[in-house]
């Protein structure tokens, strides 16, 4: 399971994105989500999220709504406006201050869903964000290895110190495949230019 994503709540990015790509009901949404990759990476969007988001969205007026019959039922089908367009955008094209976050997932989380919506701005744009992920990320490995010599040489002091040092090898390795991730990303979004 993926750890959950910071306290800020970004779930109505997610569910922008996901009305760019086409106007579809909440419950489709769910359906999006849970079959078109996001979840891999972008915390669980339960039902009881999507709708109370919906709804604000709807308020702030970045979505609309219009009411379909469909199999002898009315459904509500949602379209992102051009000012939920224009919203996305700024967010997708926005750094993140991962270098404020602690946790490694909270930092690759955000990264991966402005990638994932990159779409919204240009190449340059998610570049910026991949390697600047990829800058914290050696940073945070270099703790890590710090971390790691010292569980190394007082293994023995304590019976938590081999489980601390699992876990920061852990860390370590997640570091690398962020990194290497970054730099093949970064590959990728050059050949787009």
């Amino acid at each position: 399971m993926v750890p959950r994503v910071a306290k800020e709540n970004k779930n109505k990015f997610a569910i922008l994105g996901i009305l760019k790509h086409e106007s579809i009901s909440g419950y489709n949404i769910r359906k999006y989500y849970k079959f078109r990759g996001l979840r891999f990476f972008w915390p669980d969007l339960s039902l009881n999220q999507i709708y109370p988001t919906l709804k604000q969205l709807e308020e702030e007026k970045l979505v609309k709504k219009k009411k379909i019959e469909e199999k002898s039922r009315i459904s509500n089908i949602y379209s992102i406006t051009e000012r939920g367009k224009e919203e996305l955008r700024k967010w997708v094209s926005g750094i993140p201050s991962i270098r404020e976050m602690d946790n490694m997932f909270d930092m690759t989380q955000e990264v991966l869903l402005k990638t994932y919506y990159g779409g919204a701005t240009t190449a340059e744009d998610s570049k910026n964000k991949i390697l600047e992920l990829i800058e914290v990320m050696k940073e945070k490995k270099v703790g890590l290895k710090n971390f790691e010599k010292h569980l190394k040489l007082t293994l023995k002091d304590h019976e938590d110190h081999p489980y601390f040092l699992l876990s920061v090898l852990m860390g370590i390795r997640i570091a690398d495949a962020v990194v290497g991730w970054g730099e093949e990303s970064i590959k990728m979004l050059k050949k787009m230019n």
